[in-house]
């Protein structure tokens, strides 16, 4: 099943980031984008207003891996950017 197509419960993935309260014993659908998640960070895919977005959790209140990826992904776009535009300007220049 294609996520990206169609719905999905959010049970799984509340219960793996603890971002709300969860009934542990209760019998949720494994069938979730949230069960092929791995990784450091605490992380589940969320539907609002019909957009997908993978939300990431610091694993404590002091942890600073979410930061460092924002300002990780910040770095990789400007730089993408700078390739792309030297790029056009060799293409213009032959």
């Amino acid at each position: 099943m294609n996520f990206y197509e169609n719905d999905f419960t959010d049970e799984l993935g509340s219960l793996l980031t603890d971002s709300k309260n969860v009934d542990v014993d209760a019998n949720y659908s494994k069938f979730s984008p949230a069960s092929s998640l791995n990784g450091e960070m605490k992380k589940k895919w969320v539907i609002e207003n019909g957009i997908r977005y993978l939300m990431k959790v610091n694993a404590n209140d002091y942890g600073q891996q979410s930061i460092n990826e924002v300002i990780t992904k910040a770095n990789f776009m400007k730089n993408l950017v700078g390739i792309i535009m030297s790029n056009i300007e060799l293409t213009r220049q032959s």
